[in-house]
C-alpha cells in the first residue's frame, strides 16, 4: 500500500464533521449528531491470511483463505490466497468495506450488504504491461474512494511510477494524480486529498499539497522536516489541516497540527511513552473521534495491536480494542495498517 483514509450512501450514520483550527493549534470539531439509529452495524476487527510455505519440489505455495474478524466474532471467508491473483486486501477505517482482487478486477464489498462492485472505468484493471501484484491501494474512511498507485517493478533501479488514480465508487467519477505525488491521508468525508507532492526525490525540501473531488490543487506547501517526517498523518475536513502524530526520542509520542494555509506548526500534546509500539493509521471515526491503530510488543515479544481514541482538545487517550497475532500469519487493520507475523 501507498503511505498509508465520503461518507455518502451511509452518510446518516455519521456525524457532520467541521473543524477549526484555534491559536493554540487545537482542532475543535463541530458536530451535528444524527439520532434514532437503532443499532450498530457490524464490522470488520481485522482480516487474516495464514503464510503461504512453497510446497516441496513443486514451486508452487499454499495459502489459506482471507478471513474477515467481525466484531460479532462472526468471520466472513473472501479469497484463498493462492488462486494465482494478488493477494491485495485492504479494509477501510470504519470497517465497513473491504477492497481486493475478484476475477482479475479489483472491488470494493460492503460486508453487510454483501454488495461486491468493481472500481470504475479503467481503476479497475492494470495498465497495459503491468499486472495486479504491480498495484498498491488507499482507502478512503469508508471506502467509497480508492486511490490506486501503479509501479513498474522489473530491475528496482529502474523502477518507473506511472500516474495513480483515484476512483469514486458512488460517482463512477476517476481522476488521474501525478506520478509525483504519493496519497496520504482523505479527509473524513473522503472531499480531499492529502498527499506528497515529493515523491522521486531523495533531497530537498517536501512539499503537501491537497486536491479537491475533481483532482485541483487547493493547498500546497513546502512543509517543516518534524511534518515530513511525522507518521501517520490525517487530513482534517477543512481541507487545510494536517493532524500527525509526533515522536520524541523513541517512545515519547506527541499530537500535533500543521496549518497548510499558514504554514503554522502547533506545538501539539503530549500523548505519552509508547515503549516497542509503533502508530499505523490515523483517522477520524464515524462519530467524529480521532482514532489510530498501534502495533506493540509485549515483554515476550509477542505482537499485538490497539486501537485508541483520542481527545484533540487534551490528548486523553481510551483504548478501545486490542488483541494479539497469530504467528504465521498476515493481519490487515482497518484503515490500512498491514502486519506479517513471523513463525
Amino acid at each position: 500500500m501507498s503511505r498509508n483514509c465520503s461518507v455518502r450512501g451511509i452518510a446518516a450514520l455519521f456525524l457532520t464533521v467541521t473543524t477549526v483550527t484555534t491559536a493554540s493549534g487545537a482542532i475543535t470539531p463541530q458536530a451535528q449528531a444524527y439520532t434514532g439509529v437503532p443499532s450498530a452495524p457490524d464490522t470488520v476487527r481485522y482480516a487474516r491470511l495464514t503464510e503461504c510455505p512453497e510446497k516441496p519440489g513443486t514451486g508452487t505455495a499454499s495459502c489459506d483463505t482471507w478471513m474477515l474478524v467481525m466484531r460479532s466474532g462472526k468471520a466472513i471467508k473472501l479469497i484463498k490466497g493462492n488462486t494465482g491473483e494478488t493477494t491485495l486486501l485492504g479494509i477501510s477505517a470504519d470497517g465497513r468495506v473491504a477492497h481486493y482482487v475478484k476475477d482479475g478486477r479489483l472491488v470494493v464489498h460492503d460486508v453487510g450488504s454483501g454488495r461486491i462492485r468493481p472500481l470504475p472505468g479503467t481503476a479497475a484493471t492494470a495498465p497495459r504491461g503491468l499486472t495486479l501484484d504491480d498495484v498498491g491501494t488507499t482507502l478512503s474512511p469508508d471506502g467509497s474512494i480508492v486511490e490506486v498507485t501503479y509501479l513498474d517493478g522489473g530491475d528496482e533501479d529502474k523502477a518507473v511510477m506511472l500516474p495513480s488514480v483515484v476512483a469514486n465508487v458512488e460517482t463512477g467519477k476517476v481522476f488521474p494524480v501525478s506520478e509525483s505525488d504519493s496519497v496520504l491521508s482523505f479527509s473524513p468525508g473522503g472531499e480531499h486529498v492529502l498527499v506528497d507532492r515529493s515523491i522521486g526525490t531523495d533531497t530537498g525540501p517536501t512539499t503537501f499539497a491537497v486536491l479537491d473531488a475533481d483532482g485541483r490543487t487547493t493547498a500546497s506547501r513546502i512543509v517543516p522536516k518534524a511534518v515530513s517526517d511525522a507518521y501517520p498523518v490525517a487530513l482534517a475536513a477543512d481541507g487545510r489541516t494536517v493532524v500527525l502524530i509526533a515522536t520524541v526520542g523513541s517512545d515519547v509520542w506527541r499530537l500535533r497540527t500543521y496549518d497548510l494555509a499558514s504554514g503554522t506548526l502547533a506545538k501539539g500534546i503530549r500523548l505519552g511513552v509508547f515503549p516497542k509500539e509503533k502508530a499505523q493509521s490515523l483517522f477520524w471515526d464515524s462519530t467524529g473521534a480521532l482514532t489510530f491503530w498501534s502495533v506493540r510488543a509485549d515483554k515476550g515479544g509477542r505482537l499485538g495491536a490497539v486501537k485508541r481514541t483520542v481527545d484533540i482538545r487534551t490528548g486523553a487517550m481510551r483504548a478501545v480494542d486490542s488483541f494479539g497475532f497469530t504467528k504465521g500469519s498476515w493481519w490487515e487493520l482497518p484503515g490500512g495498517a498491514s502486519m506479517p507475523v513471523g513463525h
